[in-house]
């Protein structure tokens, strides 16, 4: 007696959806990794945004901003507020001097702020192409909560 095959074994089956589960879980891996890039690279064109716009002021009025300056800034970025960032509400970047030394422009980066660790570690591999400091003043590391860029010495 000869019995027609209509549809798949429990095997077939099984191989098919365990491929299928190893594809899902390696996109959804490729997907983390770009939304941390696509933060770190915000965070970086937003300290570099303001960098920029910290020289054009200084042209404007013949000195460089302070702490107090940061809502001025906007003007010089074509904005009409300096973006909050990812911290719900507070603001994210700043104008700091550390220690009468120095200006630099800041961003607080730590877990409160909705700065996945994955987002650090990218931020700590390109430090050194943007000249990344932590809170020291040392090249950027993923321990930090605090990423700067040098503005200028005082």
């Amino acid at each position: 007696m000869k019995r027609s095959r209509k549809g798949f074994t429990l095997t077939e089956l099984l191989i098919t959806i365990i491929i299928i589960g190893i594809l899902a879980t390696s996109l959804l891996l490729t997907f983390a990794n770009a939304k941390d890039r696509s933060t770190a690279t915000r965070i970086v064109a937003d300290l570099m945004t303001l960098k920029r716009a910290s020289c054009f002021f200084y042209a404007d009025k013949g000195r460089w901003p302070l702490e107090g300056d940061l809502g001025d800034l906007v003007s010089y970025m074509g904005i009409d507020e300096i973006p909050e960032g990812m911290d719900e509400g507070r603001a994210i970047y700043g104008i700091s001097s550390e220690s009468g030394t120095a200006i630099y422009i800041s961003a607080r980066v730590g877990n409160g702020n909705g700065i996945t660790a994955g987002t650090r570690k990218i931020l700590e591999t390109e430090a050194p192409s943007y000249d990344l400091l932590d809170s020291e003043g040392s090249p950027y590391s993923a321990n930090s909560d605090i990423i700067m860029v040098f503005l200028r010495p005082l």
